[in-house]
C-alpha cells in the first residue's frame, strides 16, 4: 500500500503498482575496497504469469515500539489489473494481457496479532444445457458461505483486503 494523504481520494492498486515498480537510487559500496557509487535500480517484469496475486502491506512496523500497527487506508481495486506498463520492452509489443479480480482475502481487525480472515472467490457454476457457464461471487467466513455480487466485494475490500487474486 502507498502511503495516502487523502482520504477524499483513495489509493488504487494501479498506483501501489506504479509505486513498487520506481526506480530507486542504490548507494554501493565495495566491501574490500571501501569505494562507493551509486546506481539506479529497476524492475521489470521479464514474463507475464499465468496467474497474478498481490499482497498488500496491511501490517506497518513501529520502530518506536517495535510493535504492528494496521493500515486501514483506503484501496480501490477494480475488476481488472494490468501489468503493461511494468513489462519488458520485449513484452510490450506483444498482445496486452489483464488480469480479471478471482478472489480476494480479507484481514477484519485492528492488529497483526488479533483478527479474523474472510475471503470472496468468483466460482464457475456447472454448464446448464445450450448455456455457456456462469460465474458467480462467493463470499466465505469461516464455515459459512453465501451467494454475493461483484460490487459488494470490491466495496468491502477497500478497508480489509489483505491479499487480491
Amino acid at each position: 500500500l502507498g502511503k495516502n494523504e487523502n482520504e477524499d481520494h483513495p489509493w488504487t492498486v494501479n498506483q501501489s503498482l506504479e509505486q513498487f515498480f520506481v526506480p530507486e537510487v542504490r548507494e554501493i559500496r565495495c566491501e574490500e575496497c571501501d569505494v562507493g557509487t551509486t546506481a539506479t535500480q529497476t524492475i521489470q517484469v521479464m514474463s507475464r504469469p499465468k496467474a497474478l496475486l498481490l499482497h498488500l502491506k496491511r501490517f506497518i512496523v513501529s520502530e518506536a515500539t517495535m510493535s504492528f500497527r494496521k493500515n486501514r487506508d483506503r484501496i480501490i481495486c477494480g475488476e481488472s489489473i494490468s501489468l503493461d506498463k511494468f513489462c519488458d520492452n520485449s513484452l510490450k509489443n506483444k498482445d496486452k494481457e489483464s488480469y480479471n479480480l478471482r478472489g480476494v482475502v480479507r484481514h477484519i481487525g485492528g492488529t497483526a496479532s488479533s483478527g479474523h480472515y474472510t475471503a470472496d472467490c468468483e466460482r464457475i457454476c456447472e454448464e446448464t444445457e445450450g448455456s455457456q457457464n456462469k460465474k458467480e461471487w462467493v463470499a466465505f467466513n469461516d464455515g459459512v458461505a453465501k451467494s454475493t455480487k461483484l460490487e459488494e466485494v470490491l466495496q468491502k475490500n477497500e478497508k480489509s483486503a489483505y491479499m487480491i487474486m
